[in-house]
């Protein structure tokens, strides 16, 4: 539980929760891979464009049988750097590379056949989480719980 205080001495009670795993994949528009070819292994992404979100760090990723392999951006070629997730979509929609992107995000694109999932048995192994954070009461509103309840079962569950 956390506090602050608000002017005028008031004392908010706060509760946070992490509640949804953050889950990434990679995506390409699929003009994008008949230019540049579909890459079938972590180390075939060398050279590919890349639209970065928010850093150039390497970034882990896991297949399902639990074998990781980097993700580094120094050996793609990076011209853009987004830190909003529908810019990156949008990007990645335009053809400008292969972009890392929140399944939940994405999923209506990939539906239609927009984005394409490329290394769909590898995702980004980042381990934070998005935090539903708030006010602290004995009982939750109805509103509040059907509203944490509409998150969950949008976004997954923490261990997607």
């Amino acid at each position: 539980m956390k506090t602050t205080e608000c002017a005028g001495g008031e004392v908010l009670r706060s509760e946070t929760q992490p509640r949804l795993a953050r889950v990434r994949i990679l995506c390409a528009a699929p003009a994008y891979l008949d230019r540049r070819g579909m890459p079938q292994t972590p180390t075939d992404l060398s050279g590919h464009e890349h639209i970065a979100s928010g850093n150039l760090e390497p970034r882990e990723l896991v297949n399902l049988q639990g074998e990781t392999a980097l993700l580094e951006p120094a050996s793609m070629t990076c011209r853009t750097i987004l830190d909003d997730g529908d810019a990156q979509r949008e990007a990645t929609l335009a053809g400008a590379g292969l972009s890392m992107n929140s399944p939940w995000n994405v999923a209506g694109e990939i539906a239609m056949g927009l984005l394409v999932r490329v290394l769909p048995e590898w995702k980004m192994n980042d381990r934070s989480v998005l935090w539903q954070i708030y006010l602290r009461t004995y009982v939750l509103t109805p509103k509040t719980r059907v509203f944490m309840d509409f998150l969950n079962a949008k976004l997954g569950s923490r261990s997607e």
